[in-house]
């Protein structure tokens, strides 16, 4: 829960979520692979690759199609890290098959629009780059 302590300050109590490995309900022999990256150094912003493992996922030029991830939390809450949103992005990448990118980025209250806009134009930069 964020608390405000004054007019653009405010401090967040968030418990560790890094529990990617324990999915819940999503079985954990999916044919899918996935890794942690930073993307933007400076803010410590990372993405999680999901890449399925299956031999016939690819086409014939061994290309996949992409698909970039934004958690749900109404840009306020949450993080990309949680299990159901890690299902999600395992489930995804099992069903299309395509490769996911499931991105974290500054929530708000502590930072305001547009920065969350603004990772979400670096996530694609960093991809172009």
């Amino acid at each position: 829960m964020a608390s405000a302590l004054g007019a653009a300050t405010c401090s967040r109590a968030m418990a560790a979520v890094a529990v990617k490995p324990t999915v819940g309900k999503v079985t954990s022999n999916l044919p899918v692979q996935w890794k942690d990256v930073v993307y933007n150094a400076v803010h410590a912003l990372r993405l999680c690759m999901y890449r399925p493992i299956d031999d016939n996922t690819t086409t014939a030029n061994n290309k996949l199609s992409m698909l970039v991830y934004f958690h749900g939390g109404g840009f306020c809450l949450c993080s990309f890290e949680l299990p159901h949103f890690h299902a999600d992005a395992l489930r995804l990448t099992t069903e299309l098959p395509t490769l996911v990118l499931s991105a974290d980025y500054h929530l708000a209250l502590e930072h305001r629009l547009p920065t969350t806009h603004r990772d979400a134009k670096a996530i694609l930069s960093w991809l172009r780059a």
